[in-house]
């Protein structure tokens, strides 16, 4: 269900740029370092001749691990692409909103209630 919001996020078919984005939320999920990109990628590189033995294509899903773009750097922005994009839904969606409320308490507290 995730990744396929993730996707639907992605403007072009690209499954490289799909699989930063999916890569990238399963980081920022778990809390880790953008660091771990680089991790994971040595894994699945060194994991691959063992996975992809009884496959006839090995060499191109080798290839495309290769390509995966998940340096530290590459997993920053894109978590920052996708944090954009919530917000910008979540504006879009209040905006749309038939009903808003707001309550304002004495002390420093703000609540706002949005049917949407």
């Amino acid at each position: 269900m995730q990744s396929a919001s993730v996707i639907k996020f992605i403007s072009g078919p690209s499954n490289i740029t799909a699989f930063n984005f999916v890569g990238s939320n399963v980081i920022a999920k778990r809390g880790k370092p953008f660091s771990d990109g680089e991790y994971m990628k040595e894994k699945w590189l060194k994991s691959a001749p063992v996975l992809f033995e009884d496959l006839e294509n090995k060499e191109k899903n080798t290839q495309r691990i290769k390509d995966f773009p998940l340096a530290r750097n590459t997993v920053n922005c894109s978590v920052l692409d996708m944090a954009k994009n919530i917000t910008y839904q979540q504006k879009t969606d209040i905006n749309s909103s038939d009903f808003v409320s707001l309550w304002i308490t004495g002390s420093a507290r703000l609540a706002i209630f949005v049917r949407y």
